[in-house]
């Protein structure tokens, strides 16, 4: 996706309820695995008087992504996340209320539960007629990696290397 159909790459933008002060072990991880880098917006956990307080995770992502639409006023979005937590449904709301903006959606499974994809895929129906959005709920990167394929979005000729990762 970072390297779209075109001669320019894509900014990609990694939004994560982890907190900063893993953000070194992130960008090691990135480094690694050699996943491309991109600002990194992470949730802020800090101490009162009484507790710990942590931003919720739903807020943290949600004005998050906003935060990025408003600075890339002109581009659309794809959104990728994982059925793990509260992502399908904050990804939702974005597109419902941006559907100009958001390309597709990919919600990596990785919960395996019927009842947790029986919701996504009415959230995905939804966006479907509603907005005429794709939000795919996927086993992997590949299975994603292809309908961006048929949809234009990544070149043809990048699927073999994406099946050699994936394998």
């Amino acid at each position: 996706l970072q390297q779209g159909t075109g001669s320019a790459n894509n900014p990609l933008y990694y939004v994560s309820n982890s907190p900063w002060n893993l953000h070194d072990l992130l960008t090691d991880f990135f480094e690694v695995r050699n996943i491309p880098m991109g600002p990194l917006l992470l949730r802020d956990i800090g101490l009162d008087w009484s507790h710990f307080t942590s931003e919720a995770t739903e807020s943290h992502k949600h004005g998050s992504i906003l935060q990025i639409l408003n600075l890339n006023a002109d581009m659309p979005f794809i959104l990728i996340g994982d059925s793990g937590e509260h992502d399908a449904d904050i990804y939702h709301r974005i597109a419902s209320d941006h559907p100009e903006r958001i390309q597709a959606i990919y919600i990596r499974d990785v919960t395996k539960k019927d009842k947790q994809a029986q919701r996504i895929g009415a959230l995905a129906n939804d966006l479907a007629e509603s907005h005429n959005i794709a939000m795919l709920l996927v086993d992997n990167t590949f299975e994603a990696a292809h309908h961006a394929i048929q949809q234009g979005w990544i070149q043809k000729d990048a699927m073999p290397e994406i099946e050699a990762e994936y394998q």
